[in-house]
């Protein structure tokens, strides 16, 4: 189950595309050529807070890719997060951040809009996960050991030890978890 929810969260452009295509075939397999913005309308009864099919596809997938914790709350802080930190990244003003998702912490950053967060000690899932969030300038070089995508935005890095960092090309700012679960933001 564990890899079917990893599979729809790496590819969720693709499922929710394929959901809105059965739901506008009427719930059949079939090729469609070509649909102008006119012939689809979209009405947002689920409060997505969108007003057109593009722009339900990007909020799901925005949603779909936010952290979730316990009791799905999720801890910001530029700095050590407690339960007591923040839970809208937003407010901190900072575009890399330490996460504290019940006992997992990750480094954060927000790259074209969107909330990227690569946890400790988790080299397995994200030695590909930062390969796709800068899968647009192809900036990232592999090793045996690490992970390390470097743009004019962001320069993150993750390890086989389970040590993860991010900085901030625009600030000089930036902050890393090592292996033991150690923060530091600067």
């Amino acid at each position: 189950m564990k890899k079917i929810g990893k599979f729809i969260k790496s590819n969720i452009k693709t499922v929710i595309a394929f959901t809105l295509g059965l739901v506008i075939a009427g719930g059949s397999a079939a090729v469609v050529s070509a649909i102008s913005g006119s012939q689809v309308t979209y009405t947002d009864t689920n409060n997505i807070g969108a007003t057109t099919v593009q722009g339900a596809i990007d909020k799901l997938y925005t949603l779909a890719n936010q952290p979730k914790g316990k009791n799905n709350t999720v801890y910001f802080a530029y700095g050590e997060p407690t339960t007591s930190s923040t839970t809208n990244y937003t407010t901190l003003n900072k575009k890399t951040f330490i996460a504290l998702n019940g006992g997992q912490k990750s480094v954060c950053i927000i790259r074209n809009s969107r909330l990227h967060c690569f946890d400790n000690n988790n080299y397995a899932i994200e030695k590909d996960h930062i390969q796709q969030v800068f899968s647009d300038l192809m900036s990232c070089n592999v090793s045996s050991s690490d992970v390390s995508c470097n743009a004019l935005d962001f320069n993150c890095l993750v390890r086989s030890n389970g040590y993860v960092s991010c900085y901030d090309g625009g600030t000089l700012e930036g902050c890393f978890v090592t292996t033991d679960g150690s923060v530091y933001c600067g």
